[in-house]
């Protein structure tokens, strides 16, 4: 491993999050399940090759999320070993990050939908301490451009609280697992003392309920925390319903806003910074009055104006979700995709220069 992969700087959170641009998330891939050795290709997207990162960083992108989910390549307990070639195969996908000097954010995904419950569990408890000592312990000697994100939208899945902040009883147990996590690697010492670590509110949830009872552990100046804001929904997703928007005329501006500054409230204002790990808008179409359909890039791009600029205020950055799907592969679903990742074109030319620019301020 070269040097530059090994400096470990003794900086805050906060200073690592001010040399960051702007993110991209190599979504639908090591997150994917269903496919156990064939999980990165599963969902459809292709093997993951350094091109790819290359032309990510090329564009602007400085950041990158690499979601993963360990569930079918894990051992039984009480070890819970990580398969050998997953992880590496995780490994080389870090490394071309880094021979970018770009950030990596590397997360447990999808586990939710298996073991990873917010619940007070000792088994959960177990395989969760279990899966972050391994990877603190394989990362170990990586510097401070590697970043790990201890769960994903963990929440009681089918729940009548599973989107609205969680129970009392269940933001409790996301602050124990946040714990473990947290204790997990800084015990593994040597780089991880200083990591930065990315803990997150029940579901990654932004809203006051969820953020008010995240629970910061103390004396760590290496903390960062971590929401998803798909906001407004009604604009970001195709969802059917007949209140959706399929157009960006500023009248929800105000839901951005304010969870930009409930951010700012509990957190940026208290030396805490904040990173939105997952946003983004959906690719959809717009009927015209003669019957012809247009994809409303210009809507999205407005929204883009207004959600980077709240976001900028409170110097929050932001790492759009890209699950490789376009609206020309399924008009109807969650087409977050912009980068083209078989021929390593751009989907959303206009949609990812905004994205770029706006998130530098331009």
């Amino acid at each position: 491993m070269s040097n530059k992969y090994r400096v470990m700087r003794d900086i805050s959170a906060a200073e690592l999050e001010s040399e960051m641009t702007v993110g991209w998330n190599l979504g639908n891939t090591f997150d994917a399940y269903g496919g156990g050795a064939n999980d990165e290709t599963y969902w459809g997207n292709p093997r993951t090759t350094q091109a790819m990162i290359d032309a990510i960083k090329e564009k602007g992108f400085n950041t990158i999320r690499i979601p993963v989910t360990f569930a079918e390549h894990v051992g039984n307990g009480p070890d819970y070993t990580i398969d050998t070639n997953w992880i590496s195969r995780v490994k080389e996908v870090v490394d071309y990050a880094f021979a970018d000097d770009m950030y990596v954010i590397l997360d447990t995904h999808h586990d939710v939908n298996y073991w990873l419950k917010p619940t007070e569990n000792k088994v959960v408890e177990a395989e969760f301490t279990a899966i972050w000592t391994q990877d603190a312990d394989y990362f170990m000697d990586y510097g401070d451009h590697l970043l790990f994100e201890g769960m994903n939208e963990v929440r009681t899945i089918g729940s009548s609280a599973e989107w609205n902040g969680g129970t009392a009883e269940e933001r409790v147990a996301i602050n124990m697992l946040n714990s473990d996590f947290v204790s997990a690697v800084r015990a593994t010492g040597g780089n991880n003392e200083k990591r930065c670590l990315i803990i997150s509110p029940y579901g990654h949830a932004a809203l006051e309920n969820a953020i008010a009872d995240l629970i910061i552990p103390s004396d760590d100046n290496h903390i960062m925390v971590a929401i998803h804001a798909y906001t407004p929904y009604a604009f970001t997703y195709h969802s059917g319903y007949d209140w959706e928007k399929y157009t960006w005329e500023g009248s929800l501006k105000s839901e951005i806003e304010n969870v930009m500054k409930l951010a700012n409230t509990y957190f940026v204002s208290k030396g805490i910074p904040v990173i939105i790990t997952e946003f983004g808008a959906v690719s959809k179409q717009i009927t015209n009055s003669d019957g012809t359909t247009i994809q409303n890039t210009s809507e999205v791009i407005s929204w883009l104006n207004d959600y980077l600029y709240y976001a900028n205020q409170y110097g929050i950055k932001c790492v759009w979700w890209d699950n490789g799907y376009y609206a020309e592969q399924n008009p109807s679903g969650e087409v977050f995709g912009i980068f083209n990742r078989y021929n390593l074109t751009w989907y959303q030319q206009d949609v990812t220069d905004a994205i770029i620019g706006f998130a530098n301020g331009e």
